[in-house]
Parts: C-alpha cells; structure tokens; sequence
C-alpha cells in the first residue's frame, strides 16, 4: 500500500489506472483494500493528502 500511498499523492492518474498499475484486476477490490489497510478510501486519502499542501 506504500506504493499506492506513493501512487496517490505524487500523480494525477485516476483510480482504476493506479489499481491496474499495482497489479489489481478490480479497481474495485483495489479500493475496498486500501480502505481496509488505510483505515480511509483512496480517494478520501487522495483528498486529505492534497489539502494540506
């Protein structure tokens, strides 16, 4: 998940092209895995991420 974590906060790539990069078939088990590993949703960590620079 560091690579995800990595994946987004330092480019603009969308969800599903980051879920493929990683390795994921399913953006969609991608995101329920980040949530659960992360304690957040991808793009609520994308969110959080970008309001504090």
């Amino acid at each position: 998940m560091e690579q995800a974590k990595y994946l987004l906060t330092h480019t603009e790539n969308s969800l599903k092209e980051i879920s493929y990069r990683l390795g994921y078939c399913n953006p969609y088990y991608f995101s329920a895995e980040f949530r659960r590993l992360a304690g957040v949703s991808p793009s609520e960590f994308r969110k959080k991420i970008s309001g504090t620079r």
